[in-house]
């Protein structure tokens, strides 16, 4: 009598559990808002973190008489990178960004396989690697370098990428 009572009260508490987690959109709901509100500062507005966040986005500008998206960012050559000798990091062509170095190198060292010599990471300030597949301090074939990696089949780029990402002091 006891087994079967102590087993009748286990199978009762595990459905119980069971069926009280389920997932639904409501609490999907509720996790993104939770999320989505964690992404502001209590003491800055919700319009000035909009504009924070708009403004890491690249922004056109012409080039050429071509309109290439650009953004400004303070960047450093990732700790163990080494940045391809002459080098200048006037216009660097970003491919992608990553929060870990394992990954950014990782697609470096596929962008050195594909025949991109002057690739290399970049670290933010936030500390997010920027893989780089090309670099020029030429802006006149900024162009052209920018068009060729937009263009490359082996490369499966998603929005904002490619950009142009010019460093800035801090």
């Amino acid at each position: 009598m006891i087994k079967a009572t102590a087993l009748l009260a286990i199978t009762l508490t595990g459905s119980t559990l069971m069926t009280g987690c389920k997932t639904t959109e409501a609490n999907y709901k509720a996790a993104y808002e939770l999320a989505k509100n964690k992404g502001t500062s209590e003491g800055v507005d919700a319009d000035v973190y909009d504009a924070i966040e708009k403004e890491k986005q690249p922004q056109p500008q012409m080039v050429n008489g071509d309109s290439i998206p650009m953004r400004r960012e303070y960047v450093s050559v990732a700790t163990g990178d080494k940045v391809p000798a002459g080098r200048k990091l006037e216009y660097n062509i970003a491919v992608g960004q990553f929060k870990q170095i394992f990954n950014a190198r990782m697609m470096c060292q596929r962008l050195i396989g594909m025949g991109y010599q002057d690739a290399c990471v970049l670290k933010t300030a936030g500390q997010e690697y920027i893989v780089i597949a090309a670099a020029t301090d030429d802006r006149g074939a900024l162009k052209e370098m920018y068009e060729k990696v937009k263009g490359e089949k082996g490369l499966s780029l998603k929005a904002p990428y490619p950009y142009v990402l010019t460093p800035t002091n801090k």
